[in-house]
């Protein structure tokens, strides 16, 4: 009879513990932390903070506190000077308001100091001429290694660093440097118009911007 007064005993001691083990972590989850100064439950605050490039340093009111791509929790409710800053980049500074119980996401883009800029091509870029969906850019170059050439352009803010594909290769009696190119209201085809010293069209090559190194 005891014992089985003392196992039902355990059963409750341990299923009450359960109880009070997943209260705890849902209020600890939520933001919730003891005041024990106060003898209180205080509400906090959550940032959610991220950048590109990643890995940046985040100051809370000129202190370093954590790295970007991490949560930084328990924050007071109120008003924080937030900074977001890494070598070689530009600062991003913010006023953010933190509110108890709320996670504030922060999306900081740092861009670069001093960005690079390299040349597209070292022979030169003759007529180019952009799509009409401002998805390729075609241009001609001079000399025997010379031709028609494609860069295609991207959705970042800067398109740079993007390889050009050759369409086609220049011949004894085509120079793509002098050609004027105009492209299809699809963005798939373009022509290259050659003309003469007068103006006066001479030939014109259709060229298929999906090809490599084609026969036009």
């Amino acid at each position: 009879m005891n014992l089985s007064k003392n196992r039902t005993a355990f059963t409750l001691a341990a299923a009450l513990l359960i109880l009070l083990t997943g209260i705890v972590a849902i209020f600890w989850a939520r933001g919730f932390k003891p005041d024990f100064k106060n003898g209180k439950i205080a509400r906090t605050g959550l940032i959610v903070a991220s950048s590109v490039p990643t890995g940046a340093q985040v100051y809370l009111n000129d202190r370093l506190t954590s790295a970007t791509d991490t949560n930084i929790a328990f924050l007071d409710p109120g008003t924080y000077k937030i900074r977001i800053q890494k070598d070689g980049y530009t600062t991003w500074e913010k006023e953010i308001e933190i509110k108890a119980d709320l996670a504030t996401e922060i999306r900081a883009l740092l861009f670069p100091t001093a960005p690079q800029i390299t040349p597209l091509t070292s022979t030169g870029a003759a007529g180019p001429t952009l799509s009409p969906d401002n998805s390729k850019l075609v241009y001609g170059t001079a000399g025997v290694r010379g031709g028609a050439y494609l860069l295609p352009m991207d959705n970042r803010p800067f398109a740079f660093r993007q390889e050009a594909r050759l369409l086609a290769k220049n011949t004894a009696v085509f120079d793509f440097s002098l050609a004027r190119f105009t492209w299809d209201p699809i963005s798939k085809q373009l022509i290259a118009t050659f003309t003469d010293a007068k103006g006066e069209p001479t030939a014109n090559l259709l060229i298929d911007s999906d090809k490599t190194d084609q026969s036009p």
